[in-house]
């Protein structure tokens, strides 16, 4: 871990530790080594370096070596959770999910959170609506299917009520349409039997029942026609 102190014994028992170098690494712009009495101590990232104003000749008491390595801790731990949430859209559930997996403390991580929160690089509200939107329109499914999965993201309820609320009941009924007429000319065998497969195809994939009876009395009648509801 970058900022961790390499080896406490090296520096001796003191009560305070000099910053004697600074040095910005050509490699990596934006991280810092610190030497501390002489002695390379760790890699800081600037935003450690200017909260704590890591500057030459600035001493530091074990406290404040120990916040330094904490600082360093959630920005590892932060710049991990953005790597994430850039591969794609997380929950903040997901989110601290992952980082426990990758043995991250508690504590490290309620940080995370909420610098992530501050720089609304995580919006569950946004979240639901957006996963919502796709899911309906380019999948197809039905919004108790993406209810369920909101939830199984951990989503909060009022979140996930304001996304159904911004569902457009047309479009959703248009897509069970689409896929009901697909299935039923699929479905072999008589009215009764036909009309049983289409609407536990479009039960399954999370479409309300009365949209469900729609579609299927459509297909039954031969009404080719997709008004709304």
């Amino acid at each position: 871990m970058n900022g961790r102190i390499l080896d406490w014994g090296s520096f001796g028992e003191q009560d305070t530790y000099e910053i004697t170098r600074v040095e910005q690494q050509v490699k990596k712009p934006g991280m810092f080594d610190i030497y501390l009495n002489g002695q390379f101590a760790c890699t800081v990232h600037e935003d450690t370096l200017i909260s704590m104003r890591l500057l030459k000749g600035r001493k530091l008491d074990r406290s404040e070596l120990e916040q330094l390595e904490y600082e360093e801790r959630v920005f590892e731990a932060l710049f991990r959770a953005i790597r994430i949430i850039g591969r794609r859209p997380h929950s903040s559930s997901e989110v601290e999910h992952k980082l426990r997996q990758a043995e991250v403390e508690e504590d490290v991580i309620e940080a995370v959170m909420h610098k992530l929160r501050a720089e609304q690089l995580l919006d569950d509200r946004a979240f639901a609506e957006q996963w919502t939107e796709n899911r309906m329109n380019a999948q197809k499914k039905g919004r108790n299917w993406v209810r369920y999965e909101l939830q199984q993201k951990g989503i909060a309820k009022e979140h996930i009520e304001a996304a159904m609320r911004s569902v457009d009941r047309s479009v959703e009924y248009e897509n069970a349409l689409q896929l009901g007429r697909k299935k039923w000319h699929q479905t072999d065998g008589d009215l009764r039997n036909r009309k049983q497969k289409t609407a536990a195809y479009l039960m399954r994939r999370g479409f309300h029942m009365e949209i469900v009876r729609k579609v299927v009395s459509v297909c039954a009648s031969g009404d080719e026609s997709c008004e709304e509801i």
